[in-house]
Formats: structure tokens, C-alpha cells, sequence
């Protein structure tokens, strides 16, 4: 089974502590209020985050590494998984 972990971005710290709820198979979205920073920050400091990770964002990014997706491709993945899990 996998399953879809939405988290609202708060900080990396707190996704950081999150993150241990995650299986081989899971993938992570990531929405709210972030900035490029933010994105950045994750990667570096996340380096063998080794799951598919999506930010829900209105504009595409230029770094690799850094998969933004829109509502509709959002839409996308919740279906594509068996479960769906939101952290608060």
C-alpha cells in the first residue's frame, strides 16, 4: 500500500520530525506558505530523503530536485495512492 503524506509547511523542523512516518513506497506533498528558501533549506538539510516529494506551488521551479505541482496534478496524486495521510 502506499500512501500520501500531506504536511502544511511550518517549518523543516517540524516536517523533520515527520518525516520517520514515511515507508519505502509513501510519497510527501508539501503546501502552505513556503518560500524558495524553504525549498532549498529541505534538500540540503534532507540530503538521503530518498521519497518522491512534491511542493504544491503556482510556478515551476528551476532547481533540480524541486518537483512543484499545481491543484490539478495534486488531484493526480491523491488518486494515484491508496491512502492518504495529513500531518498537522
Amino acid at each position: 500500500m502506499t500512501t500520501l503524506h500531506q504536511y502544511r509547511w511550518t517549518g523543516f523542523k517540524s516536517c523533520q520530525q515527520k518525516l520517520p512516518l514515511m515507508t519505502d513506497d509513501d510519497t510527501l506533498l508539501i503546501y502552505g506558505d513556503f518560500t524558495e528558501d524553504d525549498q532549498y533549506h529541505f534538500l540540503k538539510a534532507a540530503p538521503k530523503f530518498s521519497h518522491r516529494c512534491f511542493w504544491l506551488h503556482h510556478k515551476p521551479s528551476q532547481h533540480t530536485g524541486i518537483h512543484n505541482i499545481d491543484h490539478q496534478q495534486w488531484l493526480t496524486l491523491i488518486t494515484e495512492h491508496d491512502k492518504t495521510h495529513t500531518w498537522k
